[in-house]
C-alpha cells in the first residue's frame, strides 16, 4: 500500500538518524492518537459531521505537533490506515483541513508521503472520489488563494490513469495540466509501454502537447532507467528527459554518468562544463563543451575538489576542453585562493592575457584578485602596484575599485579604477555613488576626468542631490569651473533638477545656461512643471521667452 511510503520516510530518517525503526502497529479501528482520550465506539449510522470533523482537526495538530517529522510520520502511519470515508466527506466539507502549513519545517519527502498515503486510503475506500477530491481542492484555493493542490497531486502520482482519463482531455488551457505531468511521470517509471498505450488513447489538443507529454513519459523513466532516458531523449526533437536521466544517473554513480553522457551524443555537452570537475574522465567526452560563465554550480565543485587533485589538473590546464578551460581554471583558482592567494594570483596572471581585458583567459585572474581583496586588502593593492601596465590591470582595477572604496579608502579606489578609459559601467556607477555619499566635491572632481559617455545623468543628479544638501555653493562653483561642452550642459541639468522644487526662479536662471538644445528643453521641462503648479502666469512669461529650444515643443505646453 501507499501507506508504505510513510514507513519508508520514517526507515529513511531514521537511518540517517543512526536509529532502528520499528513497523508501526496496524490500526483496525478510528484512533485519534495514543495521547488523546480513548475513541468512544462508533455508533452503526454514519457519526454526525461536526464531531467528525471536530475529531479529525484535533487529530490533526497532535500528529504534526512538535518539530520531528519522524515522530509526526509515525503518528500518521496507522492514524491514516484508521480514517473512515465519512472522514474523508468531512475533508471535502472543510478542505481548510488538507492545508499543509503544519508542514513548513518538513521535508518534501514527507510531505508526499503523507499525501500519497491519504490519497491512496480515500481512493480505496471510494475508487470515484477523484471528483470530489478536485471540488475540495478548488474550495480550498476560493478560500486561501496560496493553498497547493497537494492531494491531486497525490492522487496522480497514486492512480496515474485514473487521473488522465477524469481530467481529459488534454490542453494548453487546461487548469489540471500540472496533474497530467505528473501522472505521465509516474506511468513512465512504472511501466514505459503502458504509458505510451495511455498517452496514445488520449485526446491531446497539439502535437506540441503531445511532445511535452511524451517527454514527461521519458522524465518518469529516467528515474528508473537514465541509459533508456537518454537514448529515447536524444532521438526526441527538443531533448526531453535529457537533463533527468543526467540527474537520475548523478545519483547512481560515475559509470552511469558516462552511459548516459555517450548515448546523449552531444545533446549534454551544454552540461559538462558542470560536471568535469567531479567526473574528470569525462574530458574525452567533452570536446565540444563550451563555457563561458562560472555557474554556481562548477564554483561548488572546484571548492569540493581535492587540493592535489585540483594542482594536478591546473598542471595540466592544456588538457582541458578548450571552450570550457578558462572557466574551470578559473573556479579551481579560486578555490585555491582561499588557501594561498599570492600562489593562486601568480598562477592566474601567468596563463593570463593581459594584452586583451575582456578576455575569458583572464576569469582566474579577477576572480583571485577580488577573492584576495575581500580577505586581505593591503596585499592585494600591494601585488596589484608591481603589475606593468595592461587592459588586464586596468580591468581587475576597475572591478575591484568598489570593494575599496566601500572600505572607506576612497583616493587608493580612485587610483584603482581607470578614469581614462573604463568599460565596466556598473563598477562606474556604484563607484559615483560611494564617492557622492561621502566626498562629493571629490566625486565631483572624480567625474571632471571621465569621458563624457561614462557620466550618466543618475550619477551626476545623485551627486547634486547630496552636494546641495551639504554645500550648495561648492556645487554652483564647481559647475563654472567646467568648460563649456557636454559635461558641463549635463551636470547644469541635473543641478536644474534639484533645484527646480525649493528655488524655482534659480533653477529657470541656470536653464538658460545649457547651450544644447535637447538638455536644455529637459531642464525647462522640470523648471516649467513646478512653477506651472506654484505661479501659472509667471510660468507661462518665463517660457515664452526662454529661446533655445524646440518651438513646437514650447507651443504644445502653452497651449
Amino acid at each position: 500500500m501507499r501507506t508504505c511510503v510513510l514507513c519508508f520516510v520514517v526507515a529513511i530518517c531514521g537511518l540517517l538518524a543512526g536509529r532502528v525503526v520499528f513497523a508501526p502497529v496496524t490500526v483496525s479501528q478510528t484512533v485519534l492518537l495514543p495521547s488523546a482520550e480513548p475513541p468512544t465506539p462508533a455508533a452503526p449510522e454514519r457519526r454526525l459531521e461536526s464531531q467528525t470533523t471536530a475529531n479529525l482537526s484535533d487529530s490533526i495538530k497532535q500528529m504534526l505537533s512538535g518539530e520531528d517529522p519522524i515522530a509526526s510520520a509515525r503518528r500518521a502511519i496507522p492514524w491514516i490506515k484508521s480514517l473512515t470515508l465519512d472522514d474523508f466527506h468531512a475533508f471535502s466539507s472543510h478542505p481548510e483541513l488538507l492545508r499543509a502549513e503544519y508542514f513548513n519545517a518538513f521535508q518534501i519527502d514527507f510531505l508526499e508521503g503523507y499525501f500519497d498515503a491519504l490519497a491512496e486510503r480515500w481512493l480505496a475506500l471510494d475508487p470515484n472520489a477523484l471528483g470530489e477530491m478536485r471540488r475540495a481542492c478548488e474550495s480550498l484555493k476560493k478560500k486561501d488563494a496560496t493553498s497547493d493542490d497537494d492531494l491531486l497531486k497525490a492522487a496522480a502520482r497514486v492512480c496515474p490513469e485514473a487521473v488522465l482519463t477524469q481530467f481529459s482531455p488534454l490542453s494548453k488551457s487546461s487548469p489540471m495540466r500540472h496533474l497530467a505531468w505528473i501522472a505521465l511521470r509516474k506511468l513512465g517509471s512504472e511501466d514505459l509501454r503502458r504509458a505510451r498505450t495511455v498517452l496514445a488513447g488520449m485526446d491531446v489538443e497539439s502535437p506540441e502537447l503531445r511532445s511535452q507529454a511524451e517527454g514527461m513519459i521519458i522524465q518518469g523513466l529516467a528515474e528508473v532507467d537514465p541509459i533508456l532516458a537518454a537514448q529515447l531523449g536524444r532521438d526526441s526533437k527538443d531533448g526531453w528527459g535529457l537533463g533527468a536521466a543526467l540527474s537520475s544517473a548523478m545519483r547512481i554513480g560515475p559509470g552511469i554518468v558516462r552511459k548516459v553522457v555517450e548515448e546523449a551524443a552531444g545533446r549534454l555537452d551544454s552540461s559538462l562544463p558542470a560536471l568535469l570537475l567531479r567526473y574528470p574522465d569525462l574530458i574525452d567526452l567533452a570536446g565540444n563543451a563550451n563555457a563561458t560563465t562560472l555557474t554556481p554550480e562548477i564554483l561548488r565543485d572546484a571548492a569540493q575538489t581535492d587540493p592535489e587533485e585540483r594542482t594536478r589538473i591546473l598542471s595540466k590546464a592544456a588538457n582541458l576542453p578548450p571552450g570550457s578551460r578558462d572557466v574551470l581554471c578559473a573556479a579551481l583558482a579560486d578555490a585555491w585562493s582561499l588557501e594561498a592567494p599570492a600562489a593562486a594570483a601568480k598562477w592566474a596572471l601567468e596563463h593570463s592575457d593581459s594584452a586583451t581585458g575582456n578576455s575569458t583567459a583572464n576569469l582566474a585572474t579577477e576572480r583571485v584578485f577580488l577573492r584576495w581583496i575581500n580577505t586581505d586588502m593591503d596585499a592585494a593593492l600591494a601585488w596589484w602596484k608591481t603589475l606593468p601596465p595592461s587592459p588586464l590591470r586596468n580591468r581587475i582595477g576597475e572591478q575591484a575599485s568598489t570593494y575599496v572604496a566601500e572600505d572607506g579608502r576612497f583616493e587608493e579606489a580612485l587610483a584603482l579604477f581607470p578614469s581614462r578609459n573604463p568599460s565596466n559601467k556598473s563598477a562606474t556607477q556604484h563607484l559615483a555613488q560611494l564617492l557622492v555619499d561621502k566626498e562629493p566635491a571629490l566625486a565631483a572632481d572624480w567625474m571632471a576626468n571621465l569621458p563624457a559617455a561614462s557620466v550618466t545623468s543618475g550619477m551626476l543628479d545623485g551627486l547634486f542631490s547630496e552636494w546641495l544638501r551639504v554645500t550648495p555653493a561648492s556645487a554652483t562653483t564647481w559647475i563654472e569651473s567646467l568648460p563649456p561642452g557636454s559635461l558641463r550642459d549635463s551636470a547644469t541639468k541635473s543641478l536644474v533638477a534639484n533645484l527646480a522644487r525649493n528655488h524655482t526662479q534659480l533653477a529657470a536662471e541656470w536653464t538658460s545656461t545649457v547651450l544644447d538644445p535637447d538638455l536644455r528643453r529637459k531642464a525647462a521641462e522640470n523648471v516649467f512643471a513646478v512653477w506651472l503648479w506654484q505661479d501659472p502666469a509667471a510660468a507661462r512669461v518665463w517660457l515664452g521667452n526662454l529661446t533655445g529650444v524646440d518651438e513646437r515643443w514650447k507651443a504644445r505646453k502653452l497651449r
